[in-house]
């Protein structure tokens, strides 16, 4: 499963989901081929159990901008941080698109349906594209690392040199 997305002034787009239960060699491949569509600037992926070899494997094989996500809380805890987004109006999906009907349905019956897959993906981009956005750059970057290793950062402010 993998979603693509856009942060705008005024809202996060999903460009385009791809689904598929496939064995990890197809899912490689599958995440260079979107990859190669897409031209991400993150390629964000769950740093639990499954997702790990994932992770090794694309940063040694490949130039993918591989950024490992570290889950701090259940999936229903992630889900509810992101739906005041969803009821803001901030979210937009395409009206046109094939799979639209299987990810809103896959969402409203959440946590209580067969599979979470598009959960997962969805509360692990907007989390990303609503918190990279408070602090662009390479402080909010080394802040974000630091924080994954569960190391607390102080409050930067950047200042201005002569």
């Amino acid at each position: 499963m993998c979603s693509t997305w856009a942060a705008t002034d005024n809202g996060y787009y999903l460009l385009h989901l791809w689904r598929g239960r496939v064995e990890f060699p197809e899912l490689k491949r599958m995440v260079g081929v979107l990859a190669e569509e897409w031209k991400p600037h993150a390629v964000l992926i769950e740093d639990s159990a499954s997702g790990q070899s994932l992770i090794q494997e694309l940063k040694a094989a490949t130039r993918l901008p591989v950024l490992p996500v570290k889950v701090d809380s259940d999936k229903v805890s992630r889900a509810q941080a992101i739906t005041p987004l969803i009821e803001a109006d901030k979210v937009f999906l395409p009206s046109s698109a094939a799979w639209l009907n299987d990810y809103v349905d896959e969402l409203a019956v959440f946590p209580h349906g067969a599979h979470d897959d598009c959960v997962d993906s969805t509360t692990l981009a907007l989390n990303d594209l609503r918190t990279r956005g408070r602090e662009p750059g390479i402080i909010g970057y080394y802040r974000r690392l630091l924080e994954q290793q569960g190391i607390a950062v102080p409050d930067l402010r950047p200042i201005s040199a002569a």
